[in-house]
């Protein structure tokens, strides 16, 4: 029965584990850092309790993962799986760090833990900046890499603050430059200063063309995002879509930024990798 007892902490040890990492360590700034927490966490947990416990080691490790699985599934299912995508490498990583931790506590000697130690660690060098940077790009923008050459979209239509309506044959033989936004966009916002000093840059090119695209809210009132821009004094242009307009762009997540040439897509990404990728175009 004392075994029992032991047993079922482990799963609720495992969720408050994930619990305490969603609260504290994704509040960071510090890229990456809930990949590396996550792992070394989960790993020195594990390692410990197998050591410090009389326990079997395999019942161990799966009490631990159903209890990292419990905990994170049903935080998916509420919050829309399509929206949690963007973190299942955190998940995965964490997996990683509880198998990590069980092998290093049952492979024995110096050299077997030194090369679980190296192979951890270059799993978790590429994992995070190779795998993960792709996996981001592709749950916010629905490509892999920001580069397209697709077909542009048709029959759409934009208001400017007069009121006057621009289409695409308004920006014919023109590098057109789209960043897609919303008034309840934080990130947007944080943007908004990079796509200053890119407007900036540009402004005087006739053939390139710099434009903030809202799609209204529900709650918008008319009029509330020109105000919004002219009260952070901003003077990158504003036009108005819809949210027809952002479907027929594929716009899945704010801010997006695409940059567009000859009725073609040809970037989908965001304004840091557009302003790169425009450097080159415009030469």
């Amino acid at each position: 029965m004392k075994y029992k007892k032991i047993y079922w902490s482990y799963p609720l040890l495992s969720g408050f584990l994930l619990f305490v990492i969603a609260l504290t360590v994704n509040c960071t700034f510090f890229q990456n850092l809930d990949f590396f927490a996550g792992y070394f966490i989960y790993f020195s947990v594990i390692f410990f309790v197998l050591t410090k416990r009389k326990s079997t080691p395999q019942k161990t490790l799966f009490l631990f993962l159903i209890g990292l699985l419990l905990l994170d599934l049903p935080i998916r299912f509420f919050e829309g799986w399509e929206d949690s995508f963007i973190s299942i490498p955190r998940l995965i990583i964490e997996i990683f760090g509880c198998i990590s931790g069980y092998l290093f506590f049952r492979l024995k000697g110096v050299v077997l833990r030194t090369l679980i130690t190296l192979i951890s660690i270059f799993i978790l060098f590429i994992y995070t900046s190779v795998l993960s940077p792709y996996w981001v790009h592709y749950t916010n923008f629905k490509n892999f890499t920001a580069k397209e050459n697709i077909q542009a979209p048709i029959g759409w239509s934009a208001y400017t603050k007069t009121n006057d309506s621009v289409s695409a044959d308004s920006y014919q033989n023109k590098i057109v430059i789209f960043d897609f936004w919303n008034t309840g966009c934080g990130v947007c916002f944080r943007k908004f200063p990079k796509l200053q000093r890119l407007y900036d840059q540009y402004k005087t090119d006739t053939n390139i063309i710099i434009q903030a695209v809202n799609i209204p809210l529900e709650r918008d009132t008319f009029g509330m995002a020109y105000k919004i821009i002219l009260e952070k004094k901003y003077t990158f242009p504003v036009v108005i879509g819809s949210v027809g307009m952002g479907r027929l762009f594929a716009v899945s997540s704010y801010p997006t930024t695409i940059v567009l040439k000859n009725q073609r897509v040809l970037f989908r990404g965001d304004i840091d990798e557009a302003a790169k990728y425009l450097r080159v175009l415009a030469r």
